[in-house]
């Protein structure tokens, strides 16, 4: 392959993701999730302030708003990754998209970088709004919130890995979907916690113990009295939240790597 062949590929991977998120800003999925997250952040608001005491300090506000963050990256990669190349086969779009020239890798890599893109959006103005609501309440913002983007980043190359590759070895859309949320929610949960209890091994490899570190990287709170309240914070070493991206990176490259050849080897 030539470096102009290799250009025009890559050229066309772009177009792939751009017509992939011009398909999301259309369609109903962008809309339930966007009321999804809506809606629990409004409650994530209000609550504390309508049946408590608001925000105590900066870093219990940013943990009030972004404590469902995990769930909301897992949702997202099943509404945008998990159905974005079973959908082509389940349609069978995949009849005329095939049959123009463009090389498999682009379009797997166009409906990868669709999946990110919008997803990271969603996260930066989800982060962009508790920084101001925390701001407003408490008057400062937690410097944890950064590193806390940053590793909700990572999660999203880990959960798009795994709904994609879900996606290139299912027959049906609403399997890799089921699949995505059941892989992420119960089995990892599952596994992790057997190992943990018999093989005595810590899991800090596990991809749902890495991502935990998404919220614990603002802090660990620890509630040291109830009447008054009273809390404390401990924080996750710096290396330890290298480590735990590292984790989701590697768990997301082998996971895209993985479903690149299945959907390589696929066939009508």
């Amino acid at each position: 392959m030539n470096s102009a062949d290799f250009t025009d590929d890559v050229r066309q991977s772009f177009v792939v993701a751009k017509n992939e998120i011009r398909k999301f800003l259309v369609g109903k999925k962008i809309i339930l999730f966007g009321l999804l997250v809506l809606i629990l952040e409004a409650l994530n608001l209000i609550v504390p302030f309508v049946w408590g005491d608001g925000f105590y300090d900066p870093i219990y506000g940013a943990e009030a708003l972004l404590g469902n963050i995990n769930l909301f990256i897992v949702i997202a990669a099943v509404l945008f990754t998990a159905t974005s190349i079973v959908s082509e086969f389940e349609e069978r779009t995949a009849l005329v998209l095939f049959t123009k020239p463009i090389k498999k890798w682009a379009i797997f890599l166009g409906k990868l970088m669709a999946s990110v893109i919008i997803m990271v959006l969603f996260l930066a103005g989800l982060y962009l709004y508790a920084a101001i609501a925390v701001f407003a309440a408490c008057g400062e913002v937690p410097g944890g919130l950064l590193p806390s983007f940053g590793l909700a980043v990572c999660g999203i190359i880990a959960t798009t890995g795994m709904a994609i590759f879900l996606s290139s070895i299912s027959k049906k859309g609403s399997t890799a979907s089921i699949m995505t949320l059941v892989v992420y929610l119960l089995v990892l949960t599952i596994v992790g916690a057997l190992i943990a209890t018999y093989a005595k091994v810590d899991t800090w490899w596990m991809l749902d113990e890495a991502m935990s570190n998404i919220v614990n990287s603002i802090g660990v709170m620890h509630i040291l009295s109830y009447d008054p309240v009273v809390l404390a914070y401990t924080f996750v070493p710096t290396d330890e939240l290298w480590r735990a991206a590292g984790v989701m990176w590697a768990w997301g490259i082998v996971l895209m790597v993985a479903g690149y050849f299945f959907f390589q080897k696929r066939d009508f």
